[in-house]
């Protein structure tokens, strides 16, 4: 079935054809201005799968550069953040509670953690990872709860003018979607869709009959003349057809439902730059050297003969190892035949590229005992200690940058909470006790006040890093605490002591507990 090229036009009104054609500029225009941009993700993105164009085909290609972006990502899973409210003010701490029960249940059901490791590693390899959050009417059986999901970088167009996407004109978030898809979710407007200008195939992959439509998400603001103030609204396109516009705002918070998650920021563009960018031309010399080596050993395996042609020796009989008996014609001496092999390679080579491995290792942060190697000569407890602190350094830096996303994701979460829940509802939140074990406990979402633009809780948004050595240290710093409260007569209980080593989350958590702890009464 072939879709007809020159769809029915689409009967709008006025405002609708004022959004379809400026969305369709601003696209255009987003598009061409990330261009490069969004052909450096794609090239990186090849290399992470060990194909570069800069390379002979044949060359080798070593997996230097994938380990060091796993250990990269690998590292931030330790660190990945976990939401914790804390109240403004104690009569809040109830709530606070379960606020980070809400979350923690939302972000379960949204997958984050697979989600977080595919994030972190578009940040390493393409530069820039991207959370939106949204509110999915599916969750919860059909209530509805609010949900991250994360979009690859590609399919994202900011406006190039800032590099704060939340103070851009518009945001776009485009797919390729078969035109089948159409038909099933949009079947009265799929006939005004027309043809795709944007569809390029891929992989040497493309449809016979139909190829598919990019479906572009228009988000944009608009200025309300009663209240003044600028409303968020999302329309949708394909095929120069207008999907959806909405009437009323999408979300009364008024940002943007997007946050970027990036490497390494940029002043001149919306879009971080990557690990992989930083190492490429390192790995690609790597290969280059280990190239020399492998060319070189080739070719020393061989042993090559010099015969002189009036010798009367068959030299094709001579290269022919299978033969046990070569014929001569005349007597054979000493110079009618000489063997010689390849020189070997200069030992700098294979000490360059052993040396360029390293440096790889050691500017993303991954050195030898952070990727939980040995080497470099380094025997003593304490220095391999230091050296590990060396790589966690890089690794820290760019986690904090990742921890402000997450609280701005999180702070999204919350405003979508308090505008949706329209109603009563329990959830049945399952959390880990002290002892392992998992205790449901009912968890009530109350609505917000009528009128009301922010949740009806005052809260701020800690994130707790759950790196198994920061865990480790932590818990020795409590146990020389509760000695310390042992010898100054005022014990910490059990209970105490086993609920802060469940992990310290700040200083006040602490004190509650000192408090708590009871001086011993003299006989």
């Amino acid at each position: 079935m072939t879709h007809d090229l020159t769809p029915p036009v689409q009967p709008l009104g006025q405002r609708e054809r004022r959004v379809r054609e400026r969305g369709l500029a601003l696209f255009e225009a987003f598009r061409q201005a990330h261009r490069e941009a969004h052909d450096r993700a794609r090239a990186c993105r090849r290399l992470r799968t060990l194909r570069d164009d800069a390379l002979p085909a044949a060359a080798l290609r070593l997996a230097t550069l994938n380990s060091t972006v796993d250990n990269v990502v690998a590292d931030q899973m330790d660190a990945m953040p976990e939401p914790l409210m804390l109240p403004e003010r104690p009569d809040l701490q109830r709530s606070a509670d379960l606020l980070t029960d809400v979350i923690g249940y939302a972000l379960y059901h949204s997958a984050f953690d697979e989600q977080y490791a595919r994030l972190m590693e578009d940040c390493a390899v393409a530069g820039t990872g991207i959370l939106q959050v949204y509110w999915d009417p599916r969750m919860d059986d059909g209530r509805g709860m609010v949900r991250v999901e994360r979009w690859p970088m590609e399919g994202f167009f900011p406006d190039p003018l800032f590099d704060d996407v939340q103070q851009g004109r518009a945001i776009f978030k485009t797919a390729f979607y078969p035109r089948e898809w159409y038909r099933q979710h949009y079947p009265d407007v799929e006939p005004f869709i027309g043809s795709d200008p944007y569809w390029e195939p891929r992989n040497g992959y493309s449809p016979q009959d139909e190829p598919p439509v990019l479906l572009i998400e228009y988000w944009f603001r608009e200025r309300n003349p009663k209240t003044g103030r600028c409303e968020l609204h999302m329309a949708q396109i394909a095929g120069g057809a207008l999907l959806f516009c909405s009437a009323a705002p999408i979300f009364a918070h008024g940002s943007y439902p997007f946050i970027l998650f990036r490497y390494r920021h940029r002043d001149d563009s919306p879009f971080g730059s990557s690990l992989v960018q930083d190492c490429a031309e390192q790995w690609r010399a790597t290969c280059r050297y280990a190239g020399y080596i492998d060319e070189n050993a080739r070719a020393s395996s061989r042993q090559r003969f010099i015969y002189r042609e009036d010798a009367g020796l068959d030299g094709e009989a001579l290269a022919d190892w299978s033969r046990d008996f070569i014929g001569a014609r005349g007597a054979i001496g000493e110079d009618a035949l000489r063997s010689f092999q390849a020189a070997p390679l200069n030992p700098q080579v294979m000490n360059f590229m052993t040396y360029l491995t390293d440096l790889m290792k050691q500017d993303s942060g991954q050195n030898q005992f952070s990727r939980g190697e040995a080497g470099m000569g380094v025997t003593a407890a304490s220095a391999i200690q230091a050296l590990q602190e060396a790589g966690g350094k890089i690794t820290r830096l760019h986690a904090a940058a990742y921890a402000e996303s997450f609280r701005q994701t999180v702070e999204q979460m919350l405003r979508i909470l308090s505008e949706r829940i329209r109603d009563r509802r329990t959830l049945m939140v399952a959390r880990a006790s002290p002892g392992g074990a998992l205790r449901t406990r009912s968890v009530l979402l109350l609505p917000a006040r009528a009128g009301q633009s922010r949740p009806p809780y005052e809260v701020r948004v800690h994130v707790q890093r759950r790196n198994p050595l920061r865990i480790q240290s932590n818990n020795e710093f409590i146990l020389q605490l509760a000695d310390l409260c042992v010898k100054s007569g005022a014990p910490l209980p059990p209970r105490a002591i086993v609920s802060l080593m469940q992990g310290v989350d700040n200083r006040e958590q602490i004190l509650d507990a000192l408090d708590s702890a009871s001086p011993i009464k003299e006989a």
